[in-house]
């Protein structure tokens, strides 16, 4: 596209009207990218919170970055060159300023949210694994802090080097970071809904399966029937076998809950 030949020199290899348009494609498109991911998280926020506040400055901020995307998309229209983009109009300087300062404060607000926030309320923490919440903030901390560092450093590299082009390298850093964030937070929608949700007692019949019984010489012929009732609270569970009829030697009893085999059970006469 261009090769950068010193400081401030500036050789084209691709048509001027063709890179602006290329830069200005980068650029446009971050916007939309940015505010899906955002407005991914501020969802999460609601959901977890159930305050408005947080998320409201959230979606504050990202309409505040489209603004400023829309702006210096309007502005690359009177810029002829891309020697000159850097210092087009007041629209394209407000424009990047607004866009690049708007991600970078919905980075801050979301990694404060899920950090600080949610790990001093003690609901949140009893529901969730220690190990899970320390994992689930260090990846928030690798995902924003990067994002935070990218945007800050194209907002400096357009408006203090304004012909060496930095910041088409720092949008496309951008535009690629969002979508990691977008994946990231899709891929773990599952698992924050399984983990912020109370654990429910569920007491149900269950079907035991065993092996013909064998009958002692002496032992009357009757019906036998069994039920267990199993009772699961995260994870752990127990079992009580109520059995009706007369003596019977079992020699195989399987007990099966929730798609799961709970275990072996051998009575030996």
């Amino acid at each position: 596209m261009m090769g950068c030949l010193g400081w401030n020199t500036v050789v084209e290899f691709l048509h001027p009207q063709t890179f602006l348009r290329l830069y200005a494609t980068i650029r446009s498109w971050n916007a939309p990218i940015s505010a899906a991911v955002y407005g991914f998280y501020a969802f999460q926020i609601l959901r977890l919170t159930g305050s408005w506040r947080i998320p409201l400055v959230i979606i504050s901020l990202v309409l505040t970055q489209i603004a400023g995307s829309i702006m210096w998309t309007v502005g690359t229209v009177t810029v002829k060159s891309p020697v000159d983009l850097g210092l087009g109009s007041g629209m394209t300087t407000a424009g990047t300023l607004l866009s690049t300062m708007g991600a970078a404060l919905c980075s801050a607000c979301v990694l404060v949210s899920m950090i600080f926030f949610i790990r001093n309320n003690p609901l949140w923490r009893s529901r969730m694994q220690k190990e899970l919440l320390i994992d689930f903030q260090l990846i928030s901390i690798r995902l924003h802090v990067p994002l935070i560092l990218v945007t800050t450093t194209d907002l400096i590299s357009y408006l203090f080097f304004p012909r060496f082009h930095v910041s088409i390298i720092m949008a496309i850093i951008v535009s690629k970071v969002w979508s990691n964030m977008l994946m990231h937070g899709l891929n773990s929608r599952r698992g924050l809904r399984a983990t912020f949700h109370a654990p429910q007692t569920a007491t149900d019949l269950e079907t035991i399966e065993f092996a013909p019984p064998r009958r002692h010489r002496n032992s009357p012929v009757g019906v036998h029937t069994l039920s267990m009732e199993l009772t699961e609270m995260g994870g752990s569970g127990g079992g009580s076998i109520i059995s009706t009829g007369l003596e019977q030697d079992l020699s195989s009893v399987r007990l099966s809950g929730g798609g799961k085999d709970v275990g072996d059970m051998e009575n030996h006469p």
